[in-house]
């Protein structure tokens, strides 16, 4: 009998052995080599934490050229824009997963962005977050009659409102 226990603890004790070995090779990776296994092995985080550094710095370019009442409107899936910003946003449906459900939703917001007129509108749905494609016909004539292209800056392009753009014959009795 005393034989048997012998033979069992063996294996137990090696399989304990080789977890262990397993174990401290796989996190020597990351006291070795940190910065590059950091990028590797945690890449998500690593794009994630530049992702941010860029959304702060789009929101103090905005938060710069706007005064505190005015208002903004980023399309696409970028709200912490408006946090980075200090804006709020011009219109109800602010991030973009509300107009894949509901079409009339962006019509809705399109309306609302003709009446609130924000300052700017920021176009996140840019890659590499999404792939090229067209930009909603409605947002484009928008963009095209009452704001002029800034630039693009990380992962969006900014547009301004043009001052000197005509107001909406049916706009008009609401401008004081």
């Amino acid at each position: 009998p005393r034989g048997d226990h012998r033979w069992g603890t063996r294996p137990a004790i090696a399989f304990g052995v080789l977890l262990v070995v397993i174990s401290l090779t796989t996190n020597a990776v990351l006291y070795i080599a940190p910065k590059p296994a950091e990028r590797r092995v945690a890449e998500t985080v690593f794009v994630q934490k530049q992702w941010e550094e860029a959304s702060k710095e789009i929101g103090l370019y905005i938060q710069e050229r706007t005064s505190p009442d005015e208002t903004i409107f980023n399309f696409g899936r970028e709200p912490q824009l408006y946090f980075y910003a200090d804006r709020r946003p011009a219109a109800q449906f602010f991030y973009d997963w509300a107009y894949q459900y509901d079409e009339t939703t962006f019509e809705q917001t399109v309306e609302v962005l003709r009446l609130q007129r924000p300052a700017y509108i920021i176009d996140s749905v840019q890659p590499p977050l999404f792939p090229p494609g067209p930009r909603p016909e409605a947002l484009t004539q928008l963009l095209e009659a009452d704001y002029e292209y800034v630039g693009s800056l990380y992962f969006v392009d900014l547009y301004r409102v043009k001052k000197d753009s005509e107001w909406p014959s049916e706009l008009q009795p609401l401008v004081p």
